[in-house]
């Protein structure tokens, strides 16, 4: 959500998303307030609602032309529409992506709008000064909260993808994180790898794109 955030100038509503429980995807126009958005567009998720595994998008549309022609496609009377589809289909749709980025040299998404939101890391359990961290995302230390990153990045806060290691190189703990507490550049030394020099440089180059600096 983070990449589409980036790709399409979108933000989460609240750090992690809201995120609430369905039964089907057709809920997301009473579980979701999206008056509350005014012109922003928002990234979100719902859990357990049918069809499992699909993608949706909500738009808005208040057009005298095309509010009709929506209604007449079974769309309903808006001005927000649901669109969704039932499938996600990983193992095919990530080589193709990947065969397109390298063959073509277009990529699926990019980050058009800089760098609005990151995913920062937040500790699953109580983390220990002196702890090494053997892998960010999917590690047992830290899970990831996809957040607006100019306040993230002011309060000190981490990125997931920084904490993975290279080689011997391993994030280590400098203080203790408690549980659900946010992990701060203050509580963890970074080793100098690969990922964290274009870390930097990626910063540089997406500080000029439109957006990036909005919060």
């Amino acid at each position: 959500m983070g990449l589409i955030a980036n790709a399409e100038g979108l933000v989460p509503l609240v750090p992690g998303m809201e995120g609430p429980r369905a039964k089907h995807v057709s809920e997301v126009f009473r579980l979701f307030g999206f008056k509350r958005y005014g012109k922003a567009g928002v990234v979100d998720y719902i859990l357990g609602a049918q069809p499992g595994g699909g993608v949706f998008v909500v738009g808005h549309c208040d057009d005298p032309i095309q509010t009709p022609y929506l209604k007449y496609y079974k769309l309903g009377d808006g001005p927000y529409y649901l669109f969704y589809r039932p499938y996600h289909l990983c193992h095919l749709e990530t080589p193709w992506a990947i065969a397109q980025a390298v063959i073509d040299r277009r990529p699926i998404l990019s980050p058009k709008h800089g760098r609005l939101t990151d995913v920062y890391a937040f500790a699953k359990r109580d983390v220990k000064a002196g702890e090494a961290i053997s892998h960010g995302i999917g590690g047992e230390a830290f899970y990831g909260l996809v957040d607006r990153a100019a306040p993230a990045d002011a309060d000190g806060r981490v990125p997931i993808a920084l904490l993975e290691g290279e080689g011997e190189m391993r994030p280590r703990m400098k203080r203790r994180v408690r549980k659900d507490e946010p992990l701060r550049h203050a509580d963890v030394d970074l080793p100098d790898t690969f990922l964290l020099r274009a870390f930097r440089e990626q910063e540089k180059l997406l500080a000029g794109r439109p957006g990036a600096r909005e919060s």
